[in-house]
């Protein structure tokens, strides 16, 4: 979506239907930790070379 936006796309939020699956767990530390480490490592990898998200080496 960085990408995306930086191209100039315009970008809409639309509903989603969830559906619960019995077992299916989320952690909330953990996870919660992926997710952060996750978009920090895009941002620092946008910076440094923005090119690089749309796959342009």
């Amino acid at each position: 979506m960085m990408a995306l936006r930086h191209a100039g796309c315009d970008i809409s939020e639309f509903p989603v239907d969830w559906s619960e699956i019995p077992g299916g767990k989320i952690h909330l530390f953990r996870d919660s930790w992926r997710m952060f480490r996750d978009v920090y490592l895009l941002r620092k990898k946008w910076h440094a070379d923005p090119g690089s998200l749309y796959g342009v080496e």
